[in-house]
């Protein structure tokens, strides 16, 4: 909420003429109407407002001990940006007072004010009344009932979250139910099942005694008398005919409502659960593998880890490393032509580089190896026997660690009739290059000179 900044004891200057009326269309930027200029030194006091805050300053003009011209201003913003000065943000004749104007040297300061004393009256009223209230909430309110302490006490007693959910009508229905009920906790049941002969598929309990009369007659039937039918044919339910009701059944009806139902898909195991399955289940996490199927298992892509070599893998999670684990160098993955570089000693870039400048051409090698090499066209001239011309020195299209091997050849201009030679091996260029007139004919010849330098670059 916005509201009203104090300071103890602020006074300070106009340092601009201040009007008392504007001259354009925007009064509230209009400079030394709505903006004020007044000495920098007041923004030691005067700290940047925001939130809507404001401050109340008065101005004034004195004389001696008297004080007229009395205009109250309300300050919306202040602005130490001018070198020198501190712009104050304004609106103009607050409280009943008319808009002044001033001179550089009138005075303004911070002053209590009838306006500033009833709101402030007023805020500390408004404050203590809401120190007694509780704070809204959206959909809420107050309740129609009182909250006694014994509602409190019952309240305390309930787990949180306890039945929260579901309904009296809910909580009966099984259906619903979760979780299994210990064969112990059911009265007599355990004693009932012990009496109980196994349930096997296909059979029932018989509606009649199995008398002597009906033995004897069972015993006189002779084997075979149903030779119409084979043993397989007569175990074979789908030439079973005609339905039985469970009504024709004694107590059926009763004993099946003493069981659990049956669930699509689920029925009594073949095997014992044993103790030590048991413990085996209890090792497997809930829910292991639960929403992946065999296809999604084996498919690489969902895979996780490192696959080892042995694996068909590379048994690293870096290129590097996979390089390093399949016996590879770093040229398997570098560039055949680029930019070589090295590393202490480690080659990093492409394998071959190869380029050219006005010194002549060159190709780096990533192991080190440097080749530079030029030709030159030299001015034909007359030729004496045994003459000797040296046309200058050349530097390498690119630099070597070492001085190279150099060769200087001559390859026009009755070749075999000249010598040439370098001087002055360098890292950088030849000093001089010399080349010598073998022939005893004094002859005019035009000579191309050839260079090549042999060494490492690293």
């Amino acid at each position: 909420m916005a509201k009203q900044i104090f300071i103890n004891n602020f006074q300070s200057q106009f340092t601009a003429p201040v009007k008392s009326a504007p001259t354009t269309g925007d009064p509230d930027n209009e400079l030394d109407y709505g903006i004020l200029r007044i000495s920098s030194g007041a923004a030691v006091y005067l700290a940047p407002l925001n939130d809507g805050n404001w401050y109340t300053i008065t101005g004034f003009k004195k004389s001696g001990s008297v004080e007229s011209n009395i205009e109250i201003i309300k300050v919306l913003a202040v602005d130490s940006s001018v070198v020198n000065e501190l712009r104050i943000y304004v609106q103009r004749g607050q409280e009943g007072t008319q808009a002044q104007s001033y001179m550089p040297g009138d005075y303004l300061g911070m002053r209590v004010t009838a306006h500033g004393l009833t709101n402030f009256v007023q805020t500390a009223a408004m404050q203590s009344g809401l120190d007694t209230k509780v704070d809204k909430l959206t959909g809420k309110g107050l309740s129609t009932q009182d909250y006694s302490t014994d509602d409190r006490n019952k309240l305390a007693g309930v787990a949180i979250g306890a039945t929260a959910n579901a309904s009296d009508a809910q909580l009966r229905d099984r259906t619903t139910h979760t979780g299994t009920q210990s064969i112990a906790t059911v009265s007599g049941l355990q004693s009932a099942l012990d009496s109980k002969v196994e349930k096997v598929a296909g059979k029932g309990l018989s509606t009649n005694d199995y008398s002597t009369a009906e033995a004897t007659k069972l015993g006189a039937i002779a084997e075979q008398a149903t030779k119409n039918a084979t043993d397989a044919q007569l175990r074979d339910r789908s030439t079973h005919t005609g339905t039985q009701a469970i009504a024709t059944i004694d107590n059926l009806q009763s004993t099946l409502d003493a069981k659990v139902d049956a669930q699509e898909g689920k029925g009594l195991s073949s095997n014992d659960f044993t103790a030590a399955e048991k413990a085996k289940l209890a090792g497997i996490s809930g829910g292991a593998t639960a929403n992946s199927s065999d296809a999604q298992l084996l498919n690489r892509a969902n895979h996780t880890g490192i696959t080892p070599l042995a694996g068909g893998g590379t048994g690293a999670s870096t290129a590097a490393n996979a390089r390093t684990n399949l016996g590879l160098g770093a040229a398997a993955v570098a560039a055949i032509v680029g930019t070589v570089s090295q590393s202490g000693g480690v080659p990093t870039g492409a394998i071959i580089q190869r380029g050219s400048n006005a010194n002549g051409e060159f190709i780096r090698f990533a192991d080190g190896t440097q080749i530079c090499w030029g030709k030159w066209g030299l001015a034909a001239r007359t030729w004496s026997p045994g003459d000797v011309y040296s046309p200058g020195g050349w530097a390498y299209a690119a630099a070597f660690i070492n001085p190279p091997v150099i060769a200087v050849t001559n390859e026009s201009g009755a070749p075999h009739a000249f010598f040439a030679a370098g001087e002055g091996v360098r890292t950088s260029q030849i000093d001089l290059m010399h080349i010598r007139y073998l022939s005893s004919n004094v002859a005019t010849i035009q000579n191309t000179l050839c260079v090549i330098a042999i060494g490492r670059w690293f």
